[in-house]
């Protein structure tokens, strides 16, 4: 993972999947990812960038959180996903309904002590989630077949199939709506890498292809293979981990954007104000000077708008800015006016004021928290 500029992997199983509780009502996924930006918080992992990685319906998480929370997440990767059409399809209604009573009868086989039995004879299609024994050959443990096999012979996780197959149709469409709202591209530029099978159908191919047209910062990749990649084509998905890491690389303020985005329109409201006497910017390839005498409309900062506003991003200041100096005038500022720019860069702030009776202006250092990506530094700035 250090070479992917990966610091941590986290892994987790839907309400009532493998040692998640369950739940007592199906969970849409819209709902769901609003619980899972709150579990990452409870567990500590909040003030960094994501990867989203998704596998079949887990591509259909994917894509709403990257929906629902921008600003967290740095690129996504779908394996052979969910698309935001798959509800709409009539074969995949009546496969939920065939599902369910397929599901049900499991629920019954369980109680009536014969479904151990049904599983042990290789009855269970691994498609139903159920790891049969040979799935040794395929590199895993026999500790972690063991108990997969475990889990998966319980009322609860065969409740869970239950419920979240009464749930896929309403969330996909959910999804696709809320990408019809949001007009083309409504992932923007976020670096998205794709693989899919080509051995389905066409139709298969035609929508992962659509999926991967979401961004404007993709790359979709087409295997002869089946639809199990994390058994029988694993190294593609290593493949494709590999791949979304150099296109965050080599994507322009990628883990910055909206942040910069958040400065340049607070500084606008501050020299709007007058407040904005002096504005250097330091960055590796480039030095902005802009004074009052400046508008910055000449450097078209006054582009810049946040995400909610509008779909146009005009990427000048990107990775390579390093250093942020403002000078303000004495002007009644709250403090969180200065704590809203960014805490992607180096941030120096002081305000000039004048002394009332001897005419000498003074500079004082204002003391504020700053960050750095992947540091924090709480102590006051000094000259």
């Amino acid at each position: 993972m250090p070479a992917w500029n990966f610091s941590k992997a986290c892994f987790m199983d839907r309400f009532g999947y493998g040692w998640s509780d369950k739940n007592v009502l199906p969970v849409t996924t819209q709902e769901y990812v609003f619980r899972l930006h709150g579990s990452l918080g409870v567990a500590g992992l909040t003030g960094t960038k994501y990867v989203l990685v998704g596998w079949s319906w887990g591509s259909i998480f994917v894509q709403t959180y990257a929906l629902s929370y921008p600003t967290e997440v740095v690129g996504i990767v779908t394996i052979d996903g969910t698309d935001s059409k798959w509800g709409f399809i009539s074969d995949n209604q009546q496969a939920v309904i065939s599902l369910t009573n397929t599901f049900t009868t499991y629920m019954t086989k369980l109680g009536l002590g014969s479904l151990q039995s049904d599983a042990a004879a290789g009855l269970i299609p691994l498609g139903h989630g159920y790891f049969p024994n040979s799935s040794l050959a395929l590199g895993f443990t026999q500790a972690s077949i063991d108990a997969s096999q475990e889990l998966w012979l319980t009322n609860k996780n065969l409740l869970t199939s239950v419920q979240e197959l009464n749930i896929m149709v309403l969330s996909s469409a959910i999804l696709n709506f809320t990408y019809t709202l949001k007009g083309a591209n409504p992932l923007k530029d976020l670096p998205y890498v794709n693989i899919y099978n080509t051995v389905t159908n066409q139709d298969w191919t035609d929508r992962q292809l659509f999926m991967a047209s979401l961004s404007t910062n993709s790359q979709a990749a087409g295997y002869n293979t089946d639809h199990y990649f994390p058994f029988t084509d694993s190294s593609d998905v290593i493949t494709a981990l590999s791949a979304i890491a150099n296109r965050i690389a080599t994507s322009p303020a990628i883990d910055d954007n909206g942040d910069i985005i958040c400065l340049l329109m607070t500084c606008r409201k501050l020299y709007n104000s007058s407040a904005l006497r002096r504005l250097m910017i330091n960055s590796t390839n480039e030095r902005y000077d802009i004074t009052t005498v400046c508008n910055l409309s000449d450097l078209e900062l006054d582009k810049y708008r946040s995400r909610t506003e509008s779909d146009q991003y005009i990427p000048i200041l990107t990775k390579s800015l390093t250093s942020l100096t403002v000078i303000l005038g004495e002007v009644p500022l709250q403090r969180d006016t200065l704590l809203s720019l960014t805490s992607l860069v180096h941030l120096d702030i002081y305000v000039r004021s004048r002394d009332k009776e001897t005419t000498k202006e003074e500079q004082t250092w204002a003391i504020l928290t700053t960050t750095r990506v992947g540091r924090t530094n709480t102590s006051p700035m000094h000259d």
